[in-house]
């Protein structure tokens, strides 16, 4: 039986640069290092509410982006596991996600004009998110017992300033 149920959550997400490159998802009408991409890996964790109790879990995670500007958004694949609130009974399981939406880490930008030289990503900084996710979760106990979760992940500072229109599509706000 079908059953659609709605959850709250809360989590983190702490990534490092791994790789560097030149193309996709970073917009194809820029040029230098206006074109470079990353690949980023990390940890993640969430704790969510839903209606037959709370859920915690968390994992590793691969996120590619541009530096700049990803102008075909950001991907990203997590795999974890958790404990929690699962079917009718409380469930260890396997949690595996794909991710795709905007990320905007404003402190990795330089202040400089659009004339000046291309800016030097920061190394560490905020980044604000909002992503449409896919997430299945299967039970170590019972694998008849498993549930796909469709949903928004949006972080409160990506309602805040500075508004611009090259921000919502993930690059600074200039």
């Amino acid at each position: 039986m079908q059953r659609w149920d709605a959850s709250v959550g809360w989590g983190f997400e702490l990534t490092t640069g791994l790789l560097q490159y030149r193309g996709f998802p970073a917009g194809v009408l820029y040029r230098g290092r206006f074109r470079e991409a990353e690949v980023r890996g990390g940890v993640w964790g969430v704790f969510a509410v839903r209606p037959g109790g709370g859920l915690l879990e968390g994992g590793l995670k691969l996120h590619w982006g541009a530096l700049y500007h990803a102008s075909f958004g950001t991907w990203e694949l997590r795999a974890g596991s958790g404990y929690g609130a699962f079917g009718n009974e409380r469930s260890p399981h396997l949690s595996f996600t794909f991710a795709y939406g905007i990320r905007s880490a404003l402190d990795r930008y330089s202040e400089r004009g659009a004339c000046s030289p291309p800016p030097v990503p920061r190394s560490f900084g905020m980044a604000s998110v909002a992503r449409l996710f896919v997430t299945y979760r299967l039970s170590v106990r019972d694998s008849d017992l498993s549930e796909l979760v469709i949903g928004v992940e949006l972080s409160p500072t990506f309602l805040l300033p500075p508004y611009s229109w090259l921000r919502l599509g993930g690059g600074p706000s200039r």
